[in-house]
């Protein structure tokens, strides 16, 4: 019969630390024992060696790239001096960059996302509608202008309505002569009986009666010429008026018209002194008019060779009435 011979405990308590000391040296692992050996996926190796060695990327980088990817991947940095918490999604507000600085966060291939609201475009130094323009024509607060080509301070046809001065452009339309400087409301009228230097819409005659001064007889029809021998009626028509009146006379703005619809009005200054004469006619070609000078040439006016009537208007008032008959003599008969 054998007997068991008991161990000292101390014995025993030195051989159970040297196995422990054993089992640390040597963990189980990859290739430690066959029946637990384990192959770990590689990608989860990658992955924690990501989160105990994450990606350096600089502030700059990410303020200058401040993109969906970057703000995703910057949430998840570790803080210097801190243990990175694997478990958290919640990004650290100190690690927030800052949009405002950053500009327009990218919304895609070739987008932005715009910080301009559509509103009316006002005169105000900004891009109000959002159209790549400030303060076009147009736009609210604008100043009408109109053309001044002569550059007297005075315009004429409207030019448009803008915010800022436009060259060459005033800001009414009082001049009567858009090709003369010295044609305007503040120009000082000249004795030259051919313009309205001041626009008050007479010309400053220096003494010559204007056809509103005229009185019933001070100008008469002297002389009318239906028909000249030889000649198309459109190119021998004429007749001749005499001033009859103490003063010279200016016939600018005399109506000259027929009983029926023909009619025109002297658009220019024509001055017939005391006793003198002019003629008018519908053709001012001496070598097709039969030979006669024409002082003033006239049109939608016609002398009928069957008989006709010529008055002389002023305003509306009559200053004078002929009537001639088929064999061209005047009624009243003129000496």
């Amino acid at each position: 019969m054998s007997s068991r011979v008991p161990l000292p405990s101390g014995i025993l308590w030195m051989v159970g630390v040297g196995a422990i000391a054993l089992m640390v040296a040597q963990p189980w692992g990859a290739g430690s024992h066959p029946a637990i050996q384990r192959q770990r996926p590689a990608g989860l190796l990658e992955s924690r060696a990501m989160r105990s060695h994450p990606p350096e990327v600089t502030r700059e980088q990410e303020a200058n790239h401040p993109t969906s990817e970057a703000l995703g991947r910057r949430s998840f940095l570790p803080t210097p001096g801190k243990t990175s918490d694997r478990t958290s999604s919640t990004p650290d507000p100190s690690h927030e960059p800052d949009l405002a600085q950053a500009g327009p966060i990218s919304a895609g291939r070739g987008a932005t996302v715009a910080s301009c609201s559509p509103s009316r475009e006002i005169c105000d130094g900004a891009d109000n509608d959002c159209d790549g323009e400030v303060d076009e024509a147009e736009a609210a607060g604008c100043r009408e202008v109109f053309f001044d080509d002569d550059a007297d301070g005075f315009g004429a046809s409207f030019a448009g309505c803008f915010c800022a001065p436009v060259e060459r452009t005033a800001a009414n339309a009082l001049d009567c002569d858009d090709t003369r400087a010295d044609v305007h409301p503040a120009a000082t009228e000249r004795c030259d009986g051919l313009l309205d230097n001041d626009c008050d819409g007479v010309a400053d005659l220096c003494g010559a009666l204007s056809h509103r001064e005229l009185l019933p007889g001070e100008l008469i029809v002297h002389r009318a010429q239906e028909h000249t021998p030889g000649l198309p009626d459109q190119l021998g028509e004429w007749f001749e008026v005499e001033n009859r009146a103490a003063r010279a006379l200016d016939l600018m703005g005399l109506e000259v018209r027929d009983d029926r619809t023909d009619r025109f009005v002297i658009r220019r200054s024509l001055v017939l002194e005391p006793g003198a004469r002019a003629r008018l006619g519908r053709n001012g070609q001496r070598d097709t008019n039969g030979g006669v000078e024409v002082d003033y040439v006239y049109s939608d006016f016609i002398l009928s060779d069957l008989g006709d009537t010529i008055e002389l208007r002023s305003d509306g008032i009559l200053i004078d009435r002929v009537v001639y008959d088929a064999s061209g003599a005047l009624l009243p008969d003129r000496p």
